[in-house]
């Protein structure tokens, strides 16, 4: 007798495709383009007042927006009278105030008298860094394709996905209590991001004990042969735009501190300098202005090296993007309250030095 399957997979692990952030992305813009009353639905959360009409409405995925970057989704008017953005994200969070300049790309597209709106979609509702962009859930939305279901099932492929995603979206995330071993938050569960679900759910109860100004993300950290969950951490100024034309210039830098969350101890906390978006050595070669950004790097570490001396747990580092690491002596076996006692402390010692850093690095390059 065949024993009975514990887990029949959906489409998106059929395909390979469940850690995809653009998969989502995509889906949407199919089922926004074959239900008006699912757009009716999200013009009127994104204008709030007096939506504009859903009938005619173009709608573009990933468009870009020159320098200020590419939106995920874009809906618009024919006629130039109104448009709106939708900047999707998974477990990653907003960075180099994204939503702010696709806002003041997006009211040029617009007449004179045009309209400008934008929805940030998160797994949270976590709110952007533009106040009049408006946050809303995965939860949300896929309660709205689910009221317009209808709308799909003469196209089955695509009522499929829908499904799939309504079922990952509306499925609870994991709770990590203080003392939750964090080796339990590390097997994939089922929602959007198996692999990253706990991971995010980690990343938020450490977030509560650290010091202020601090924002997080859940990744995937990729190595030769391997690709683990890990974590990033930031405060405010360490992460600038992306570059645009093919050219670096000083305003594309991404300083950020990070975990990966391997299969043994100890893990490691480690500062990077790299570019935004990140680029390998070998792509940033093709860049106009990348020695521009060896200098700048070169500053930053040398400058956080003159402060070694207060750094004494620190190791500086001398790889192309790596600048420092330091042994947090935990490793999966911890307790969420153990991580976050050795993290804690960690993160607060270097931050200030981290400041001190980037004002001598942007001062190297400066004409």
């Amino acid at each position: 007798m065949t024993a009975p399957l514990l887990h029949s997979p959906d489409i998106f692990e059929l395909l390979d495709i469940e850690a995809r952030e653009d998969t989502y992305s995509r889906l949407l813009v199919n089922l926004l383009q074959h239900s008006v009353g699912l757009r009716r639905r999200v013009l009127a959360h994104g204008f709030r007042a007096d939506p504009p009409p859903a009938e005619s409405v173009d709608i573009t995925l990933r468009h870009g927006l020159g320098e200020a970057g590419t939106v995920d989704v874009l809906l618009r008017d024919p006629a130039g009278h109104w448009v709106i953005f939708i900047e999707s994200k998974l477990f990653s969070a907003e960075h180099g105030g994204q939503t702010r300049r696709y806002w003041k790309a997006c009211e040029k597209l617009v007449a004179p008298n045009g309209r400008t709106a934008g929805i940030f979609l998160t797994i949270a509702g976590d709110p952007s860094s533009h106040s009049p962009v408006v946050p809303l859930t995965h939860r949300e939305l896929t309660a709205w394709i689910a009221e317009h279901s209808g709308d799909f099932q003469p196209h089955r492929p695509l009522g499929i996905a829908a499904e799939a995603y309504v079922q990952r979206a509306q499925a609870p995330l994991p709770v990590a209590a203080d003392a939750c071993v964090v080796q339990t938050l590390l097997r994939p569960a089922w929602g959007l991001v198996p692999r990253l679900a706990g991971v995010a759910a980690l990343g938020a109860a450490l977030h509560r004990g650290l010091p202020g100004g601090w924002t997080h993300d859940a990744i995937t950290i990729q190595g030769k042969g391997h690709a683990n969950p890990g974590l990033q951490f930031w405060q405010p100024g360490w992460w600038g735009t992306w570059t645009a034309n093919d050219r670096w210039t000083s305003d594309n830098y991404n300083i950020h501190l990070e975990i990966e969350l391997t299969d043994g101890a100890p893990w490691r906390l480690k500062l990077h300098f790299e570019t935004e978006p990140y680029h390998t050595l070998t792509e940033l070669k093709a860049l106009a202005g990348h020695a521009d950004f060896a200098v700048m790097r070169d500053a930053f570490r040398a400058s956080l090296q003159a402060q070694a001396g207060r750094l004494p747990r620190w190791k500086m580092s001398n790889y192309p993007f790596q600048i420092a690491k330091f042994n947090l002596d935990v490793g999966p076996e911890a307790t969420v309250d153990q991580l976050r006692e050795h993290l804690a402390p960690a993160l607060a010692e270097i931050a200030p030095h981290i400041h001190t850093a980037l004002a001598a690095a942007k001062q190297a390059i400066r004409p």
